[in-house]
């Protein structure tokens, strides 16, 4: 089973027309070369509740957070509003960045990219982990904002 749940953000009075690009991959059983794993998830943000303002000007966010148990993560990517400029998933223990996600400045888009790794990035139980985002609000007034990552993982 799929289940998609899309939400667009129209902060004008006028209807907006959006479109999302959706690409779904399927692999044959027949076709594994690997065994499946089984993958959890965990959303963390720089703020909660996740949505926050941002006056005219630069933001910037910070937050830290331990993890609890040995993993390795696989999959990195991020919500973010409008006028996000990036977010950073920074590993304090190592004093290493994990993933940095930039906006790709593509006309319609509001991507900051992905981390992905087939083997992923080792954790132990214990060390530290910074998320940070960086906004740049070129309006007059205060705008809404998200900064959450996803970050996918298997267990050791």
């Amino acid at each position: 089973m799929l289940t998609a749940i899309t939400m667009f953000n129209n902060r004008g009075a006028q209807p907006a027309r959006v479109a999302m690009k959706v690409e779904l991959r399927l692999i044959r059983a027949t076709a594994l070369t690997k065994d499946l794993h089984r993958l959890y998830s965990t959303l963390r943000s720089v703020q909660v509740p996740h949505l926050f303002f941002v006056d005219p000007g630069r933001d910037e966010r910070h937050l830290s957070f331990e993890m609890p148990f040995d993993c390795r993560i696989h999959l990195v990517g991020a919500h973010v509003h409008p006028y996000a400029t990036s977010m950073e998933l920074y590993n304090v223990s190592r004093q290493e960045a994990v993933w940095i996600g930039t906006h790709g400045k593509q006309e319609g888009t509001n991507s900051l990219g992905v981390y992905s790794s087939r083997d992923g990035y080792r954790v132990r139980a214990g060390e530290t982990f910074r998320i940070t985002s960086v906004y740049d609000n070129p309006t007059a007034a205060p705008i809404d904002a998200m900064a959450g990552l996803f970050i996918f993982y298997s267990d050791e």
